[in-house]
């Protein structure tokens, strides 16, 4: 696929207007768009406390069912002895990636 000289000129040459567009906001408009920012920011962040909080509710909760089939392996059948064994296996190396990803390589 070949592209025009023109066409890519024309793409570089837009670049420094765009650029200086974007830093002619006046006062009133930055701070508004940095506030915005910050809204967007604070609500992320909630919304990662919240599901957060809503996988350490629903952890333990997976894991005591999921041991509870395995346990008693002899009085479910084996499909649902073979899901909660993926379950809890699920939930073991989820917590461990969580863990590295977000908590030890934070820094």
């Amino acid at each position: 696929m070949a592209t025009s000289g023109s066409s890519i000129k024309k793409a570089q040459g837009d670049r420094p207007k765009q650029a200086a567009t974007r830093h002619s906001l006046s006062g009133w408009e930055k701070r508004a768009v940095f506030e915005r920012t910050e809204r967007q920011k604070e609500r992320w962040f909630i919304l990662q406390l919240v599901m957060g909080y809503i996988a350490l509710a629903l952890l333990p909760i997976v894991v005591f069912f999921a041991g509870f089939v395995i346990c008693n392996h002899a009085t479910f059948p084996d499909f649902v002895v073979a899901a909660a064994s993926v379950a809890l296996f699920t939930n073991v190396v989820g917590s461990f990636v969580v863990l590295w990803k977000f908590i030890l390589r934070r820094r």
